[in-house]
């Protein structure tokens, strides 16, 4: 079963809401957490896939790491630059400290997939899917 916008468990620090939330039905736990957003081929728009990677880092981590897999999900419109995807990997091995200093592990047994959705824009202002990226980044 799936959940928009679940909020984790509170600690201590920020609310973090999952954009999807997919549950076991048995254990009541989840299974994934997924995080979408608008990559718009900028430094900023890299900073803003990395806000949201360090999300799911923290919301695997207040969920006990039930979590088998976290996905970082970009889209764009038309040709933008590819986002440095390097830098995410390492965010998942070396983890981080949040902005209120709590200490977010590196992972050990949970998947970190990467996908892209890129769309194109029509004549008629519609907008058609061109290409599906996904890959595993640890």
């Amino acid at each position: 079963m799936a959940v928009a916008e679940c909020p984790v468990p509170m600690t201590h620090g920020a609310d973090i809401r999952a954009d999807s939330t997919w549950f076991s039905r048995t254990q009541r736990t989840p299974d994934a957490l997924i995080e979408f957003e608008r990559f718009d081929g900028t430094d900023r728009g890299q900073k803003k896939l990395d806000e949201k990677l360090c999300n799911l880092l923290e919301a695997s981590m207040r969920w006990g790491d039930a979590p088998s897999v976290l996905i970082l999900s970009a889209w764009n419109k038309g040709v933008v630059s590819a986002p440095n995807k390097e830098v995410f990997a390492q965010r998942c091995r070396q983890g981080f400290k949040s902005s209120v200093g709590a200490q977010v592990p590196p992972l050990r047994n949970t998947a970190v997939l990467f996908s892209r959705f890129i769309f194109e824009i029509e004549c008629s202002g519609t907008l058609l899917l061109k290409q599906m990226r996904c890959e595993r980044l640890l």
